[in-house]
């Protein structure tokens, strides 16, 4: 049951229209079950005999293609890898975010202190 929902997007993954969840639960997926990984060998070798295996397939992931199947596995690698560097940036950000709102009511309740 769970392979027809990951064989199923086998082709919005190499159009790159999987958003990072997703595309990291069909990468794992895939990587894992021989079934759904022979349906997406397939569909990246006809992508790539008619011309749409470029890096435009994963947004955000400059792939250079040399023509053998490997090609495959270590795009997935390198898919996994670039999406947890988005997450890890994601975390950062809201990081940075929290630290700067936590200083901005310090100094707010400090200033509203000198008033009482």
């Amino acid at each position: 049951m769970e392979c027809r929902k990951y064989e199923a997007q086998v082709q919005n993954f190499l159009d790159g229209k999987l958003n990072d969840e997703q595309a990291e639960k069909f990468i794992l997926h895939v990587q894992k079950c021989d079934r759904c990984y022979d349906e997406l060998e397939i569909y990246f070798s006809i992508y790539r005999g008619i011309g749409r295996s470029d890096d435009r397939m994963i947004e955000d992931v400059d792939f250079e293609f040399d023509g053998t199947i490997e090609d495959l596995r270590d795009m997935l690698g390198q898919v996994l890898r670039e999406i947890e560097k988005r997450r890890t940036n994601r975390n950062i950000k809201l990081l940075i975010v929290f630290i700067i709102a936590v200083i901005l009511i310090a100094a707010i309740l400090i200033l509203l202190s000198e008033f009482i």
